[in-house]
């Protein structure tokens, strides 16, 4: 857990708090300090963001995506910025999809690019 590299102490976390809202304190303090906060005002802040967040959305669902999704989204804006209308077998095996695949990504109706507007 991130207590060991930061010497954070369980007396500074709310006592009744879950395991989970703890380990979210470890890491939103770890991202705090890995961008250039210091260590104490990372931990003070970590606590606030948790404690905030247990007030308001206490009990609800909260879905976080895994990093996957946003490469996919990535991958799929490069692939709409590459296509030329013609080099599909090329894009399709440089970032290992099929071609079809590839006609998919570029013919989705949100592409600012390419592809049809949505239909009224």
């Amino acid at each position: 857990m991130f207590d060991e590299g930061m010497g954070m102490t369980l007396k500074k976390r709310k006592p009744l708090w879950t395991e989970t809202a703890q380990h979210m304190v470890d890491f939103i303090t770890r991202a705090f300090v890995e961008n250039g906060r210091p260590k104490e005002q990372a931990e003070e802040d970590g606590l606030l963001v948790v404690d905030t967040l247990i007030r308001q959305m206490g009990g609800a669902l909260i879905y976080i995506p895994r990093a996957l999704v946003a490469n996919i989204v990535e991958r799929n804006e490069a692939i709409k910025r590459e296509f030329t209308g013609n080099n599909h077998m090329e894009l399709a095996a440089k970032y290992g999809v099929s071609y079809v695949h590839i006609y998919r990504i570029v013919r989705n109706p949100m592409s600012p690019k390419i592809g049809r507007p949505p239909k009224a």
